[in-house]
């Protein structure tokens, strides 16, 4: 009784906002993985003894990179020299991003920059696909490094929306907009599923006592 209370109390009182706080939460780790990942990009094409040989750091990085959605791209003299994977839709020439959140052809991506003489080192992360046309293989979710469902959008607001999303430096990047039935995360119902199974140990008890007493 008291776990059916609570689950219902859970449901009723605005699920979404944990959600969305949640989200916001992973979002920053990830923005700042993000940027260590363009410094030691940075770091590589960079020094002294660079060899040329950009693959390095994508071997190296691997594993990192496809846990997070991250990918790089790298343009010498406006040119695109380097980039780690085919998750991003990119451009021959520089496409000249600034930091933040952009569209591109397949999904929005966290972008992050560092410039050094002619060269432009982008960080992208990926945050929720984003295709013309949708199947079986090819769905408009969120990052698997997300709860977020996919009927939740993802648009260009403004700050003075419902849900708004900031950088951790504050500035603001995109709005979210609740959609679809499931609407609580994973860990907020551990609780009331905890207490269910208590209450069922606790009826096991109570009809084996019975039992041994009759």
């Amino acid at each position: 009784m008291a776990a059916a209370f609570f689950e219902n109390g859970l449901l009723k009182k605005h699920p979404e906002k944990y959600l969305i706080e949640e989200f916001r939460e992973k979002l920053h780790k990830n923005e700042k993985a993000l940027s260590d990942y363009v410094k030691k990009v940075a770091g590589l094409v960079t020094a002294d003894d660079f060899d040329g040989d950009i693959q390095k750091c994508r071997e190296s990085k691997k594993k990192f990179r496809r846990g997070k959605g991250f990918s790089c791209l790298v343009y010498i003299n406006g040119k695109l020299k380097y980039w780690s994977d085919r998750v991003v839709s990119f451009y021959e020439n520089d496409f000249d991003a600034g930091e933040g959140v952009i569209r591109l052809p397949n999904g929005f991506f966290l972008v992050k920059r560092l410039e050094v003489d002619s060269i432009n080192i982008y960080g992208l992360h990926l945050i929720k696909n984003n295709y013309t046309y949708e199947n079986k293989y090819l769905l408009n979710s969120y990052s698997n490094t997300y709860s977020l469902p996919g009927e939740f959008k993802l648009e260009e607001g403004s700050e003075d929306d419902l849900y708004p999303i900031y950088s951790i430096g504050g500035d603001y990047l995109f709005s979210v907009y609740p959609g679809g039935e499931y609407l609580c995360t994973t860990g907020q119902l551990y609780f009331p599923g905890f207490i269910y199974f208590v209450g069922l140990l606790i009826l096991l008890l109570f009809f084996r006592r019975t039992f041994t007493e009759s």
